[in-house]
């Protein structure tokens, strides 16, 4: 669903991988933080303000909750991941809305 060109089911689509990733712990933790951070690379940049912002927080919710153990290649994943979402982030920080800044601000603290 985060592929749709609907912003609702896109939006929907990031807390039904919340939900399964931090709430019902169906797969393995570090495997479901691997393709967390891969949501989060691919909605974090999206132009609709409620999937930004929910992408947002969900970023927020995996680095408070989630501790995995990765082994090297999710670790490389991960890290290949990190660049665009910080710049995304940083540039976030001067976005004309409060709602926007004030997530950003949360999610690099």
């Amino acid at each position: 669903m985060i592929f749709s060109r609907t912003w609702a089911l896109r939006e929907k689509g990031i807390e039904q991988i919340e939900d399964e990733t931090l709430n019902q712990n169906k797969f393995d933790e570090a495997a479901s933080f691997v393709a967390s951070v891969a949501v989060v690379r691919h909605t974090i940049s999206d132009k609709i303000i409620g999937v930004c912002t929910r992408s947002i927080q969900f970023l927020a919710a995996l680095a408070q909750r989630m501790d995995p153990s990765l082994n090297a290649s999710q670790t490389r994943e991960v890290q290949s991941h990190q660049n665009v979402i910080l710049a995304n982030l940083i540039e976030k920080l001067g976005d004309n809305l409060a709602k926007v800044r004030q997530a950003s601000e949360n999610a690099i603290l």
